[in-house]
């Protein structure tokens, strides 16, 4: 007989007290029953940034890098031998690394890449107390990354697409993890990539505004017209002077020419979107800062030294080079388009070097420790980065005294978010609003550490202060709504999160709100309106926890094939999920279905338990 399975619902919904929500010291009143949120103060209205260049409005659209090259030849060959044209493709078998397993012992899994009817498969298999158990066995779509350092690679499930857990490192020549996913408990096959990281390997996306996993790839790799804008105004008038009706980067000031690059190459601690923009909004010749704000996490000891991927802009301004002059910039060091077709190498940035320096290291000792003499090794080493397996020049030039070492993944206790870009522009209360929510951000990328509290509480000071000075906006909404969650003030999150859902909100928000809302019902034990939200959820993300808690609505409602279907879902996205097994074999017993029941029984006790929010909730 399969062991009953409950799950926990407690709910406690007084009326007519009121709620203290409690952040460092500070307290804020609102009613059990009513957010209480009536603003009285208004952010200033969101303007889309003008720019002499017409084709740097968002009602000019892209062409494809192929129309580029009808007039373009010399600058399209060249384009085509960077990385930024390898940056993703779909996978061909003639140029991917050859087959190999991955034996992972911290969470005993075992990962083999092999081809089978002209595809690359991943397969993920978990050791059992009888031997192993495949889990997913899947045809691999795009690869990301030019190679140079790494390549890894994606999967289509359901119209998402996910990462795969296994990565090839071009300087071990080895299949290793994936970047994350070396932990007891990793995302397996459901880190599901969101548009906007695709928009620094693609170059014409086109995003759905019900999903930020969801989007329609029109153009691989990084183009022409991520650098240059869309070219749909220049193609039109051919006949008219290439500027203004096109960007050329040259022709930009240092920041603006640099906001370029940015839009990839900035990897600060934390990005934020601006209020009312997206990501993809950005176009060449405008300022990235309106778009996106940047914070770095300053500490007592910053030195600016660690090496990220894509820290390259923030390393380079911390450079004397860069400081002490007007012009030193991303392109006096790396041409996009060189007259003779090929790229720089070592004597190139050399001779760049001795524009301005001399070195005063005696010929001979340094030749026989740099036999090629390059200034590079000394003054922009190759250090060890965030990721591992990684090692990346680091663009601060400088005089280094010891060996650089990889940034620690610990969050510090203490530390302060520090905006990469000027934002004294702003008005304060957009300033408090992007510090407090790059605070929660940071805390949420860091959640298993025990700093992200002192972050999170310092976030939510912030956004709680605002709401008390009148402001409210749909991204102070989902922390405030979350908030009163988190406190047991069901009505009042639920309230908050439909009064912004009934918007027209970006997707990251919308999904959320939807989160909040869906489980503040659930709470409440309205299983039947939460049902709904759920079943958004889940054709929004890919999530198993929203399927599991879609089955505990609809068990609950007595709707038990459609919450079996719900479990099923679940189990298909991650199969070695044993709470979500033991779950279904509860609810196969109950339809009678014992030998299912059994299996699922036995399965759940051989494999971890995930914690899903729809098991936890108190």
């Amino acid at each position: 007989m399969t062991q009953p399975f409950t799950v926990p619902v407690r709910v406690i919904v007084p009326v007519l007290f009121v709620i203290a929500l409690v952040v460092l010291g500070t307290v804020y009143w609102w009613p059990a029953n009513d957010s209480g949120l009536k603003p009285t103060a208004h952010f200033p209205e969101v303007n889309y940034p003008k720019s002499e260049y017409q084709n740097a409005s968002l009602e000019v659209s892209y062409v494809g890098s192929e129309r580029c090259q009808e007039c373009h030849a010399h600058q399209y060959s060249s384009w085509s031998q960077s990385a930024h044209a390898k940056a993703m493709g779909e996978v061909q078998l003639a140029h991917a690394p050859p087959d190999g397993e991955v034996r992972h012992q911290k969470s005993g899994r075992i990962f083999e890449v092999y081809r089978k009817a002209g595809q690359m498969y991943h397969r993920e298999s978990i050791i059992r107390p009888n031997g192993t158990t495949v889990l997913l066995d899947l045809p691999v779509k795009y690869v990301m990354g030019s190679g140079h350092h790494s390549t890894s690679y994606l999967v289509e499930r359901d119209g998402f697409l996910v990462e795969s857990p296994v990565t090839w490192y071009r300087e071990k020549n080895a299949w290793g993890m994936s970047p994350g996913y070396d932990h007891p408990t990793h995302s397996s096959f459901q880190r599901t990539i969101p548009a906007e990281c695709v928009l620094c390997h693609a170059g014409q996306i086109e995003s759905n505004a019900s999903s930020p996993f969801k989007f329609q790839i029109h153009e691989m790799s990084v183009s022409c017209e991520h650098c240059h804008g869309p070219g749909e105004f220049h193609v039109d008038h051919p006949d008219e002077p290439i500027l203004p009706n096109i960007v050329h980067p040259g022709k930009l000031t240092r920041e603006l020419q640099e906001d370029v690059c940015s839009d990839c190459h900035l990897g600060a601690t934390v990005r934020i979107r601006a209020r009312g923009r997206d990501y993809n909004e950005f176009r060449p010749a405008l300022p990235l800062s309106a778009f996106r704000h940047e914070y770095s996490l300053v500490t007592s000891d910053h030195d600016n030294q660690n090496m990220t991927v894509t820290g390259h802009v923030e390393q380079m301004r911390s450079s004397a080079c860069w400081q002490k002059s007007e012009e030193f910039t991303c392109t006096t060091c790396h041409d996009m388009h060189p007259e003779d077709g090929k790229l720089k190498d070592f004597r190139d940035y050399r001779s760049i070097c001795l524009d301005c320096h001399s070195c005063q290291e005696d010929e001979a000792v340094r030749l026989k420790r740099v036999s090629n003499d390059s200034c590079v090794v000394c003054h922009m080493p190759t250090t060890p980065t965030d990721l591992p397996h990684f090692t990346f020049t680091h663009h601060r030039v400088g005089i280094y005294d010891s060996a650089l070492v990889a940034p620690s993944e610990d969050l510090p206790a203490e530390g302060t978010l520090v905006p990469v870009h000027e934002v004294e522009r702003l008005d304060r209360s957009e300033r408090q609003l992007s510090l407090g929510l790059a605070a929660l951000e940071l805390a949420e990328r860091h959640k298993s550490s025990p700093s992200a509290v002192h972050y999170r509480k310092r976030g939510r000071e912030t956004i709680l202060q605002l709401a008390a000075d009148g402001y409210l906006n749909e991204d102070m909404a989902v922390v405030l709504a979350r908030s009163f969650y988190e406190v047991g003030n069901y009505p009042a999150s639920e309230e908050l999160a439909k009064k912004f859902l009934s918007q027209n909100l970006a997707s990251p928000t919308k999904l959320n709100l939807l989160e909040t809302q869906a489980q503040a019902a659930m709470q409440a034990q309205r299983f039947a309106d939460a049902i709904p939200v759920f079943r958004q959820l889940t054709q929004a993300r890919y999530e198993p926890s929203d399927w599991v808690a879609l089955g505990v609505c609809l068990e609950k409602q007595q709707q038990l094939h459609e919450a079996i279907r719900a479990v099923d879902k679940a189990l298909e996205i991650d199969p070695a999920n044993g709470l979500a097994h033991q779950f279904l074999a509860t609810l196969l017993e109950q339809a009678g279905r014992s030998e299912e029941a059994a299996k699922h029984q036995k399965m759940s006790s051989e494999l971890p338990s995930h914690s899903f929010d729809a098991f936890s909730a108190q």
